[in-house]
């Protein structure tokens, strides 16, 4: 008799620990939605970090690791970030786009030789990719070696010549290195492939600016305005150079 009641109880812990288990699969997949579906970074980072307190396949980790590891970016926590992308590196030494994250991180750490390092790596892994000459060229200016920089930005260009944001920041490290005329024909060309393209147009009227073409600087910056009309620098750009672009010239 006693062993029935020994198998009853056996067989009751055996169907528990089916049930815990099943609740416990059951929250472990809710938090992992939760962390793919958050739309805050705040959200992202909170679920995130609980699913992977589950222990979580590996695949899944990859997936939490980096979309925990991009909230931290945006949330300004750069060294946590560091810390999933470089989990990623670990996992998969051969993936640029980790290397490059993490490349990113560094840099808003200004620790920019530890940057060029991971960037280094990044061409290395991947030298037909864009995203790791225009990763490394932001190193290069952040170094102030304008002339590397400038380079990977080249590169960048002739691998996606149809992105204009690579165009608009090669245009600011001319400006940065002293070739502003350089800067104004490649913020034009942004602007001629991307009309609406709102940095561009107001760096270039900052370039025309600092040039001393008031005329040509006031016509980008007032169009400028229109779209954003409450950027100070530009409105005090704006009231300085209106008295100039108006005034006539005088007779003798």
């Amino acid at each position: 008799m006693a062993w029935r009641i020994c198998g009853v109880l056996a067989i009751g812990l055996i169907q528990a620990a089916f049930l815990i288990s099943t609740s416990d699969a059951k929250a472990a997949n809710a938090d992992v939605e939760r962390c793919i579906h958050s739309k805050t970074p705040n959200d992202r980072l909170r679920y995130c970090s609980i699913a992977l307190r589950g222990r979580p396949s590996g695949e899944m980790t990859d997936r939490l690791l980096l979309r925990r590891g991009n909230a931290l970016m945006q949330l300004g926590i750069f060294s946590e970030a560091v810390k999933d992308f470089s989990r990623l590196i670990v996992a998969h030494p051969t993936v640029a786009g980790y290397v490059d994250n993490r490349t990113v991180a560094l840099r808003s750490l200004g620790l920019f030789q530890e940057a060029l390092a991971d960037a280094n790596r990044a061409v290395h892994l991947a030298p037909h990719k864009a995203f790791v000459y225009h990763s490394r060229g932001l190193v290069f200016e952040d170094l102030k070696q304008f002339a590397a920089a400038l380079s990977d930005f080249d590169q960048a260009i002739s691998l996606n010549p149809n992105n204009p944001g690579f165009i608009v920041e090669r245009a600011r490290i001319k400006a940065e290195a002293g070739r502003t005329s350089e800067a104004i024909e490649d913020l034009s060309r942004a602007i001629a492939q991307d009309p609406g393209n709102l940095p561009a147009l107001k760096q270039r009227g900052m370039t025309h600016l600092a040039l001393g073409d008031p005329n040509a600087a006031a016509g980008d910056l007032l169009a400028y305005s229109r779209a954003v009309p409450n950027d100070p620098e530009v409105a005090t750009a704006i009231a300085t150079i209106k008295p100039a672009a108006g005034r006539k010239p005088s007779t003798p």
